[in-house]
């Protein structure tokens, strides 16, 4: 058995939902060991899955959910291997935060065929949902108590009178059930993402004469290409600055703007965290509010260069910092300086 590295379960889109099975599991474990004094267990249905787009990750948390469901119903499940056939076939799509998922279970020792089918919210409500359509499973699945009455709640769906409990999960901890070192936070190759910046602007140069520091916002919109080791990142970049201007200066207030494409590469989809670094550049209007009203305007190139870092926050935001050293080329004098901002990034 392979052991679980605590720093990849981190990167994972669907490790709350783990987490949370897990500790159902642990919650579950004294009654399965209870159960385990007084009868062997049952022989396991196992359990296999069909998709035009397998998700390996997604078979793994959705069986270990589907397991603990079935085993707290008493029937024991055991993963089914390749080229095995299996008694319950998991058919499923996924389309964003839920999957559409049919369960066929074929007729064996007690049970008839059935199928259930609905939406599988792909949250921290997965073992919910899951559970409502193991429920409508064996409720088709065994037939009815032999007087005919129906039986209370929560109590139809056990196992049959003199058959014995299930007292353990095949497979639960298997090494193709708890690989995590493989686990990408997305498994998506193409992403659109959005940045958002705001913070300050610290000039250097001659322009310090002027003024020394300004206030700073940006958006960022770009397509994102991440593979597994990298990412790449392209799209346009648009910001604007009004610099404090330093006492005794007086004629009006100095606005800058700049707009262009911006270049981004860094880590990739098998990190959690995101780091990366840019390069871009195009037109900056260098605007001169006056104090009577009016404004003096010209644009100017400029390139600017640096870094960013961020945090996961959950539903594919960030939280991060955006350091970047920018450059002006005013014909009179060149505008420079750094921008350290608070950036939240959004990926699609």
């Amino acid at each position: 058995m392979e052991y679980i590295h605590i720093m990849d379960i981190r990167r994972s889109p669907y490790v709350s939902i783990l987490l949370g099975t897990l500790l159902a599991f642990a919650l579950s474990a004294p009654a399965f060991a209870a159960g385990a004094a007084k009868a062997p267990t049952r022989d396991a249905i196992s359990i296999g899955f069909s998709s035009t787009a397998e998700d390996p990750e997604f078979e793994d948390v959705f069986y270990l959910s589907v397991a603990i469901a079935l085993a707290d119903r008493g029937y024991p499940t055991a993963k089914a291997r390749a080229g095995d056939d299996p008694a319950l076939l998991v058919g499923y799509e996924l389309a964003g935060r839920s999957a559409a998922v049919r369960l066929e279970l074929a007729e064996g020792p007690g049970r008839l065929s059935a199928s259930a089918e609905g939406t599988v919210r792909l949250t921290l409500e997965m073992d919910d949902d899951i559970g409502l359509l193991v429920d409508a499973l064996l409720a088709e699945a065994f037939p009815p108590a032999p007087n005919g009455a129906d039986a209370a709640p929560g109590t139809e769906l056990r196992a049959p009178d003199g058959v014995p409990e299930a007292v353990s999960i095949g497979g639960l901890f298997s090494s193709e059930l708890l690989r995590m070192e493989d686990t990408l936070r997305t498994t998506d190759t193409l992403r659109l993402e959005t940045l958002a910046r705001a913070g300050v602007t610290s000039f250097v140069g001659g322009f310090t004469d002027y003024a020394r520091l300004g206030a700073t916002a940006a958006l960022d919109v770009a397509a994102l290409v991440l593979d597994p080791g990298w990412s790449l990142s392209a799209g346009g970049r648009a910001s604007a600055t009004m610099a404090f201007m330093n006492l005794g200066v007086s004629g009006g207030t100095v606005y800058l703007a700049t707009i262009g494409p911006d270049l981004r590469a860094g880590v990739g989809a098998r990190q959690a965290q995101r780091l990366s670094a840019g390069l871009s550049g195009g037109v900056a209007v260098l605007a001169l509010a006056l104090d009577d009203g009016s404004t003096l305007a010209r644009a100017e190139p400029f390139v600017d260069a640096g870094v960013q870092a961020g945090v996961a926050l959950g539903g594919d935001f960030f939280l991060g910092l955006d350091a970047r050293f920018v450059v002006v080329f005013d014909p009179e004098m060149i505008i420079m300086g750094t921008s350290p901002t608070v950036t939240l990034f959004k990926e699609f």
